[in-house]
């Protein structure tokens, strides 16, 4: 690089940029984009998601990090070999697993692959619907004992949807103990966040928890709760007002696909963690546009990753024509 500026050949804009492509294939900068990742998936924490040996005694630490191992493989596929765009992302069409998680999950593993090895299994395969149905983030958004709607929810409303939450005037705390354990996880949660100080901030965090009640604590699937049949059945008001009625969480995948609201908000987050700044302090972002360009998936997510990197290193820049 050194040598590129005594020669010259580092004062266009195209020269830069041609380099920072480069760059972005480093393994360097691949660990960057991971760590934005660990943010924007939750997964900050290292703790691993525990489960109830009483309840859930297979459910192993082991099994906890392969399942983190295979959230983070499959991404990795998405953005890097399959160079994907936000659609595929968020779609994940296929899930990588290895023989303990798909024995864990009723699937049957290749005879033929090793034990360790990690295999695609399409998603319509294992019954999912998109990134929000990985089992390690289903796990990770619920409780010990059992699934978690408003943890499910927010995270499907801020990140999925693209949707903004104010922070709760009051906390909640659930206590399973508090209900009558013949209930579903729906009636519990419908309950407790009643009063209407509580619902204009959960008619949103419901509708889209409900929508994964069929999955339990460790993200299996499951049709029926306490030998009662588990409703899917929600109505979603989107931005517009407008409201709609959801069957799953195959209508969150189309709800997120629809709109540029989930683009423009990972946007947004990304470039925060790159800068450490919004990119409304930036006069070279132009986020309407870059979101549009998500959407009609005109730039795919290695490209935004390094058009992000490039304009925030270069605001201000006067470039050689």
């Amino acid at each position: 690089m050194h040598d590129l500026i005594d020669r010259g050949q580092f004062i266009k804009e195209s020269q830069i940029e041609n380099q920072a492509k480069q760059m972005t294939m480093d393994s360097r900068a691949k660990a960057k984009f991971h760590d934005f990742l660990l943010h924007w998936l939750d997964m900050n924490a290292e703790e691993l998601p525990t489960k109830s040996t009483q309840k859930y005694p297979d459910f192993s630490p082991i099994l906890a990090l392969d399942l983190r191992r295979s959230l983070f493989r499959t991404i990795e596929k998405i953005v890097w070999e399959k160079k994907g765009h936000f659609e595929d992302f968020l779609r994940m069409e296929s899930f990588e697993f290895n023989q303990a998680i798909a024995e864990y999950y009723g699937m049957q593993f290749p005879k033929e692959k090793n034990a360790t090895d990690f295999v695609s299994f399409h998603s319509s395969q294992i019954k999912r619907q998109g990134l929000h149905t990985h089992p390690y983030l289903l796990a990770s958004h619920s409780y010990a004992e059992e699934s978690s709607p408003i943890h499910r929810g927010v995270f499907v409303s801020r990140k999925i949807l693209g949707r903004t939450l104010r922070p709760p005037k009051e906390a909640i705390s659930f206590s399973n103990s508090d209900f009558n354990p013949s209930w579903t996880m729906r009636q519990k949660v419908s309950t407790l966040t009643k009063p209407a100080n509580c619902m204009s901030c959960h008619d949103l965090i419901n509708s889209t928890g409900f929508s994964l009640e069929g999955f339990d604590a460790v993200g299996k699937a499951r049709e029926e709760m306490n030998g009662k049949p588990i409703n899917l059945m929600v109505k979603y008001m989107d931005e517009e007002g407008n409201e709609n009625q959801f069957h799953g969480p195959s209508y969150l995948l189309d709800q997120a696909l629809k709109s540029t609201k989930p683009s423009e908000s990972f946007l947004e987050d990304l470039f925060k963690h790159l800068a450490k700044q919004p990119a409304q302090s930036y006069s070279n972002i132009e986020i309407a546009e870059l979101s549009k360009m998500i959407f009609q998936r005109k730039i795919n997510l290695s490209e935004l990753y390094m058009k992000l990197c490039f304009l925030a290193s270069t605001e201000g820049f006067s470039f050689q024509r």
